[in-house]
Order: C-alpha cells, then structure tokens, then sequence
C-alpha cells in the first residue's frame, strides 16, 4: 500500500517506464512490502523553487502503513536520496522527503480499506 509521490522540476523526458519501475523497486525494498502493493506518481516539469533558485529539486511524500519512525525514516531517506540523484540527478541536498505513517482504515482500494483487506474487524 505504499504510496510514493514526487513532485520534480526534472523534465518529463526522464521519466521513463524504467525510471518508474525501479522507483517502486526502491520504496518496496527499503519499506519491507511487496511490489504489488507499491503505486508511484511523478509530476515532471513542476515549477519549483528551493531556496531562490530553480536547480533540479524535488519534493517526495511517502505514505506507508508502518515500517516507519526515526531510524527506518533514516534508512528509507538514504535509499531514496541514493535513487534519485542516481536516475534523476536530483542531489540529496536538494530533495524533501515528507514521511507518513497511515493506518489501515485511512487507506482504500477495491471497494473497503486495508483495515478489513489486512483482516481487521
């Protein structure tokens, strides 16, 4: 159920079909989840300004039910950073990671929510 968004100044054309697969790779590996579960959303072309400069800069939210807190938000910010400056060239320095802990009921998908989809009552 990982939902990993990024809002980038980045130009669309890197935002490939292997860019996007090894991006769910990447959240599914460093959240401990299957890949299955794992949606990724990239706006390209964004206007954004870090600072009073328009470098390549990205924004991410990572919303996951669990597998987060102070030391593994740490871990995922080093795989994520890692990820990007490698496909994307978006130095660590210049990208925000927003880190959000859901619960179950306040994510949904085929007509419930991962409350009752994880066996909750």
């Amino acid at each position: 159920m990982p939902i990993f968004q990024l809002y980038t100044n980045a130009s669309g054309s890197k935002i490939t079909p292997d860019f996007i697969k090894s991006t769910v790779k990447v959240v599914a590996d460093t959240l401990g989840k299957p890949t299955h579960r794992v949606v990724v959303h990239v706006q390209s072309d964004q206007k954004i300004f870090a600072g009073d400069t328009e470098e390549l800069t990205g924004i991410v939210t990572l919303r996951s039910i669990g597998a987060m807190g102070k030391e593994e938000n740490k871990k995922h910010s080093i795989a994520i950073c890692g990820h990007l400056d490698k496909t994307l060239g978006i130095p660590p320095n210049r990208l925000k990671i927003h880190f959000m802990d859901v619960t179950p009921s306040e994510i949904g998908t085929d007509n419930s929510t991962y409350h009752y989809i994880l066996g909750g009552t």
